[in-house]
């Protein structure tokens, strides 16, 4: 009964309208802008983190390669120097005392003698003529992979459990 009372156009009943629509025009309207406002500062926080992410990984993964690097070329240099003192004499008996020729003809690591979590695992393909130079390569790089402490170098060297592949020469 009262609404039906204040909905017939008194006056009370305009301004009350008109004073709850204004209220409820600045209330949507604050909110809004509230609302975009927190959007757009937490927009910034997040570009701003995710850039310093960004960087900080840049920068982890370029030291990482820059490593990597550091420790290819004093492998590097390691292997032609020892190749370089071994002369060209073929190392024959060694090699097959640390390697054989499976059924599927690739030389893989003697099973009798190979320890998997301290040695390098050695593959050469069935396809590969296994010569003084190949034997040579394969046994300094057996030797440097198993054997990473005898290195005298002053950086690390990331040895752990390499594969050495031998790839026909074409």
């Amino acid at each position: 009964m009262f609404f039906k009372r204040m909905a017939t156009g008194t006056l009370t009943w305009q301004t009350l309208s008109k004073m709850a629509l204004r209220v409820a025009v600045v209330i949507v309207a604050s909110s809004a802008v509230s609302y975009i406002h927190i959007l757009s500062i937490l927009e910034a926080q997040t570009k701003e983190q995710l850039e310093k992410y960004a960087l900080q990984r840049s920068q982890t993964e370029t030291s990482l390669f820059t490593l990597a690097e550091d420790n290819l070329t004093v492998l590097k240099q390691e292997l032609l120097r020892q190749l370089k003192e071994r002369g060209e004499q073929d190392p024959r008996e060694e090699f097959d005392r640390l390697f054989v020729k499976y059924k599927d003809g690739a030389t893989h690591n003697r099973l009798e003698n190979f320890d998997r979590q301290r040695q390098a695992s050695i593959f050469i393909d069935d396809e590969v003529n296994i010569n003084a130079d190949v034997r040579r390569r394969v046994l300094l790089f057996y030797e440097l992979a198993g054997l990473k402490q005898k290195i005298k170098v002053k950086k690390s060297i990331m040895l752990s459990k390499h594969s050495f592949h031998v790839k026909k020469s074409s």
